[in-house]
């Protein structure tokens, strides 16, 4: 018989004289060796789910970025009177009907914060809308943090070299 087909590690006698039968269609094991194999795989997996379940996930972020080789993620930036706007939020959002006329109409404030801390109010969508998407700015990503429901992004703005840390909402 071939020398090549013979299985290390099998005692003579296995299969044809412990050559494998056909070694494209698999290779022939100890049971004993097979189901020691399982087992541990079966100990790992078990391991594997409790240390996600107990992993701080912010953690297993950083890891993660850390195993990505990838150049940093690039975003835009809205801006509004030079400076970004790191949030917004809704003040009021009004949908009332008008009874004699039968045509809806809508009263929408917003409220968008910069930078600084200083705060805008702007009345109705369009105008928010042209503040949020008029004047844009490149940045990319330094690091990201994962804490519960929220991403925070720490951005490096492009063209100053500036860093700021903004909630993954309010990148564009």
């Amino acid at each position: 018989m071939e020398e090549k087909n013979k299985v290390p590690g099998l005692p003579e006698g296995s299969g044809e004289k412990g050559i494998a039968p056909n070694p494209s269609e698999g290779i022939l094991v100890d049971r004993k060796q097979l189901e020691d194999i399982i087992s541990r795989l079966g100990k790992v997996e078990e391991e594997n789910e409790a240390l996600k379940y107990a992993a701080d996930k912010s953690r297993i972020e950083k890891f993660r970025q850390g195993q990505d080789k990838k150049g940093p993620n690039k975003f835009r930036l809205s801006t509004y009177n030079g400076q970004v706007i790191v949030a917004w939020r809704t003040v009021k959002d009004i949908v009332d009907k008008n009874i004699a006329t039968g045509v809806y109409y809508e009263h929408q404030e917003y409220e968008i914060i910069l930078q600084d801390g200083t705060k805008y109010p702007i009345v109705g969508y369009n105008k928010f809308a042209d503040v949020q998407y008029a004047a844009q700015i490149d940045a990319e990503e330094v690091s990201r943090t994962v804490a519960d429901e929220s991403i925070t992004l720490k951005l490096r703005r492009t063209d100053t070299g500036e860093e700021l840390e903004i909630d993954a909402k309010f990148v564009n």
